[in-house]
């Protein structure tokens, strides 16, 4: 199938599947972070969410601020099934996945040693305006596996509330409680 244009976010209607409707973005890390040459900066966090079941469907941490091509990396690891973990079975795993097994590893011979996780496609994506996620290099992968993008309104986090949910929820629970916590400045 080929991905629609991108297109600006209207209004906001309910989902009611999983992938209908997929949120990303990025945000500095309020955390200062050693680099192994000694040197500081604060990283760049960016997570990509699915709305119907509030799931993390990938997520990157870089030393400046993401590119496109950063963005592109992160969806595909999204849309890949991950190696099982040592110790595991993978027959165990595949028993009790949701599409029957032998169907799951005829489309993909991957699956076989795959750790069965639920695998959520993203039909769109919401985005921000930024130069990042208007780059050749993330529209074209979201146009290959044929992922609509939405483009939220200029200065409006509004658009994508779960999103900046999940970081005001990470910056007020989880980044000051760590040491090199540097508030907001």
């Amino acid at each position: 199938t080929k991905a629609k244009s991108p297109r600006r976010l209207q209004t906001f209607s309910r989902v009611t599947r999983p992938g209908e409707r997929v949120e990303i973005d990025s945000t500095p890390m309020d955390i200062m972070v050693h680099a192994l040459d000694g040197s500081e900066y604060r990283a760049s966090l960016t997570v990509m969410i699915d709305v119907a079941t509030g799931c993390i469907l990938g997520h990157s941490i870089n030393p400046v601020a993401a590119k496109g091509i950063d963005h592109s990396i992160m969806l595909v690891n999204a849309l890949l099934p991950r190696p099982i973990r040592p110790g595991r079975e993978a027959d165990a795993l595949l028993r009790n996945a949701v599409l029957p097994a032998e169907m799951m590893i005829a489309l993909d011979a991957r699956m076989k040693n795959a750790s069965a996780r639920p695998l959520i496609m993203p039909e769109s994506i919401t985005v921000d305006g930024g130069m990042d996620f208007r780059s050749a290099d993330f529209e074209a992968t979201c146009r290959r596996f044929g992922i609509s993008l939405v483009y939220g309104s200029p200065r409006t986090p509004t658009d994508k509330p779960h999103i900046e949910r999940l970081f005001h929820t990470l910056k007020t629970e989880l980044f000051q409680e760590l040491p090199g916590f540097t508030g907001g400045s």
